[in-house]
């Protein structure tokens, strides 16, 4: 008895209560996020004929991701109800930093797809650890994905329903427009008066009126 009590004492403890994640379903629907978001660009037609697939399909599936979360991804109640709480927090702050015209397209198109695919791969990384640290991994993860729209400026939509995106600090076509004029204008030299300075003062312009004046009188 006295010698199998080190042994016992030495073997390795199961931790109660802790389950993995469940995480197939979640990565399978990730994967039918991406075929429905680019398979039609490549079908006959194009995204101008099955922009709705492009764009309802990712919704649906993100959907379907929390109700896996909330439903079979074998989560505790707790980690459920504090992921789904959490999830839509950091949603939500992602949605008051992104551009505006982010909003709407950007967001089913951008913003919801990477937020959704970094839930389930933060699930996926850490499915065993322990319930706290896999639900603040996921949040975190969820947060980065959601907040790389934040990066992004939207210029508008193509007729094949792309967007226009760039980087939120790149100068807008506007300001291009507005750098090129400025350095295609010349600027006047010492020697060389400006076209106004000549029309008010030159008197090649102001001889010809005055004979006109004359003519009428």
């Amino acid at each position: 008895m006295s010698d199998q009590a080190p042994a016992e004492s030495n073997s390795p403890v199961k931790r109660s209560g802790l389950r993995a994640l469940r995480v197939w379903p979640g990565v399978l629907l990730v994967l039918l996020m991406i075929v429905a978001r680019l398979a039609p660009a490549y079908l006959e037609g194009g995204l101008s004929r099955y922009w709705m697939v492009a764009m309802i399909g990712p919704m649906v599936c993100c959907l379907l991701v929390v109700i896996w979360w909330l439903a079979a991804s074998r989560a505790t109640w707790k980690e459920r109800v504090f992921g789904f709480l959490g999830l839509a927090a950091v949603f939500a702050i992602a949605m008051a930093l992104v551009e505006p015209l982010m909003r709407g397209p950007g967001t089913i198109y951008i913003t919801l797809p990477m937020g959704m695919t970094a839930f389930v791969a933060g699930a996926a990384l850490f499915r065993n650890r322990r319930p706290l640290a896999r639900t603040g991994a996921v949040l975190l993860l969820a947060a980065a994905g959601f907040g790389f729209s934040a990066l992004l400026r939207n210029d508008g939509m193509s007729g094949e329903y792309q967007l226009t995106l760039h980087w939120r600090w790149a100068p807008t076509a506007e300001d291009r427009l507005l750098a090129s004029r400025t350095t295609r204008a010349p600027a006047p030299g010492p020697n060389r008066p400006s076209i106004d300075s000549r029309i008010s003062s030159g008197p090649a312009f102001a001889a010809p009126i005055v004979r006109v004046a004359r003519t009428v009188r």
